[in-house]
């Protein structure tokens, strides 16, 4: 048996997320996509961890929540309209609703349906995030994530402080250093410009096939960028 880490709240949604997109793989399967996943986020991870006997003890009861799910989904997970609103358990305080239909008009225009569950993170991330294409994917990786985290079994998920600094440099195009990385347990790693960019555990169950779509680097170079065009122009330096 591979010995390594505590399996952590991140991996049991990433394999929550597989075995949503792959419902027919085996554990084994899972175990290996996993392995393969998180050894490429994190080289000095123990080679064959996680093990096939840890996955085995936590899938039967994934699975179950999966089969609830189907059958019975989550009304959160419904799409958002405005009456929505007068629902008490989807509250949205008012002064967000300019900035969810701006969400809900740009993810219409992707072709899909902007959920209540998102709608809620949008409330919760306007102040932060002004620009409407990042506030969308922040909102739906969000949304995502805490989707995972009822399917992977996990009442009370807490991201690390990593998150914080993720979006801390989202909002104010700080240029995040290792030092600073470091002092929230995480760890830097190079953009494809060659940029140094803040690695994330937390996205990992969304980054799940490596593609380069579910990669985080966008996200986080197009919040630099949005904030210093901000900067430059409250100095005056840009139009």
């Amino acid at each position: 048996m591979a010995k390594g880490p505590k399996i952590t709240d991140e991996v049991k949604m990433l394999v929550a997320r597989l075995h949503d997109e792959h419902p027919k793989w085996t554990n084994k399967m899972i175990r290996n996509e996993v392995s393969d996943i998180v050894h490429k986020k994190d080289p000095l991870l123990p080679k064959g961890w996680p093990s096939k006997f840890a996955i085995d003890r936590i899938m039967p009861d994934l699975r179950e929540r999966a089969r609830r799910r189907k059958f019975e989904p989550n009304p959160i997970d419904q799409p958002w309209t405005v009456q929505s609103m007068s629902n008490s358990k989807y509250h949205i305080r008012p002064q967000a609703l300019p900035s969810v239909l701006q969400v809900w008009f740009h993810v219409k225009q992707e072709g899909r349906h902007l959920s209540i569950r998102e709608a809620q993170w949008v409330g919760r991330l306007y102040t932060a995030i002004t620009d409407v294409e990042t506030l969308c994917k922040e909102s739906y990786m969000a949304s995502a994530m805490e989707s995972l985290a009822e399917m992977a079994g996990i009442d009370d998920f807490r991201a690390t402080e990593a998150v914080n600094l993720y979006l801390f440099g989202i909002m104010t195009g700080h240029v995040i250093t290792s030092e600073e990385a470091k002092s929230v347990g995480a760890s830097m790693g190079i953009g494809p410009n060659g940029e140094n960019l803040l690695l994330v555990p937390w996205l990992w169950p969304i980054e799940a096939d490596m593609r380069e779509e579910y990669w985080d680097w966008d996200a986080i170079r197009r919040g630099y960028e949005v904030a210093e065009k901000t900067k430059l122009r409250r100095k005056g330096g840009a139009k």
